[in-house]
């Protein structure tokens, strides 16, 4: 399956399970603000990574999403996040996101570069999920 990883990290979290994910797709992990020279024609699967601060996703995440529409069109695209919030607030916060940008396939991850470390497979059986 042909795919990209593109993702906005301010510590290093979303970056971590971005490389994570990536390793395990076979695909490249590129930070948005270097996206802009990623072909989405050929791709089937287009993920976004982000992380979340005061309940809101990267803005250039949200931006990149935006003025790539047309291109994304037709594909499946697919949403990470990584924050802090545990339980429901933090369900609460994955589908109003998700909902926000448009991709209801998302999963959200506490403290991504533990979770890479210590607990892989919440990452692991979201990928599972995307590539059925």
């Amino acid at each position: 399956m042909s795919a990209v990883i593109i993702y906005a990290s301010t510590t290093g979290n979303t970056a971590a399970v971005a490389e994570y994910m990536a390793n395990r797709l076979g695909c490249e992990a590129v930070p948005v603000k270097d996206a802009g020279s990623v072909d989405l024609g050929q791709l089937e699967l287009v993920v976004f990574g982000t992380r979340v601060h005061a309940g809101s996703p990267s803005k250039d995440i949200e931006e990149y999403i935006g003025s790539h529409s047309g291109d994304l069109a037709g594909k499946r695209t697919a949403l990470f996040l990584c924050g802090m919030i545990k339980g429901k607030n933090g369900e609460d916060q994955l589908e109003k996101i998700s909902s926000d940008l448009g991709i209801p396939t998302s999963a959200y991850f506490i403290k991504g570069k533990r979770v890479v470390k210590e607990s892989a497979s919440e990452i692991d059986a979201f990928l599972e999920a995307l590539k059925g």
